[in-house]
């Protein structure tokens, strides 16, 4: 395990609450992607729904519009990765079909590119999704996005134990 990946387990194995450990999950994310635009949405069962949990470097208008998403939406990333199971990469908006309802939106955010990742906790359940934007077109090496998945796991598996803490 890397130095990154063992100061960020033993920071979200000390987190208060889940709301630290969210904010601690996207800090390094946008780190690792070298960005300064992300968020992670909370898989709500009940609604079918990824809701926005925290976020970085968004307006409210963008937050307003993706705070809620169901997960049979075919133009959002965050929905496409979450049915898929893995990451969702639209490495520029401008020429992807599936975003083009979305292109208006993400011109006034101000990014080019986005990914999406699901969080899939070690038991298999999908809890949420970590995505991270752009400002420019962009493509991704497998080195950063290995990194990553692992931080995704972490997420995932954090999410999963505070949500089963509340339910006991």
């Amino acid at each position: 395990m890397s130095n990154t990946t063992s100061s960020l387990s033993t920071r979200l194995s000390i987190s208060p609450t889940l709301q630290d450990a969210l904010d601690s999950v996207l800090n390094r994310a946008i780190a690792i992607h070298r960005t300064d635009m992300g968020y992670i949405h909370l898989f709500e069962p009940k609604t079918s729904s990824l809701v926005i949990a925290t976020q970085r470097g968004f307006r409210s208008d963008f937050v307003n519009f993706f705070g809620t998403i169901r997960i049979d939406d075919d133009y959002s990333t965050c929905a496409r990765a979450m049915r898929a199971g893995e990451s969702a990469i639209v490495e520029d908006i401008e020429v992807d079909s599936l975003y083009k309802p979305h292109r208006a939106i993400a011109a006034l955010a101000g990014y080019r590119a986005v990914q999406s990742t699901p969080l899939t906790s070690r038991r298999g359940t999908l809890v949420g999704v970590l995505s991270t934007h752009f400002r420019q077109p962009r493509q991704f090496l497998p080195w950063e996005m290995n990194l990553f998945d692992m931080l995704a796991r972490h997420a995932a598996n954090l999410i999963e134990l505070f949500q089963t803490d509340n339910v006991r």
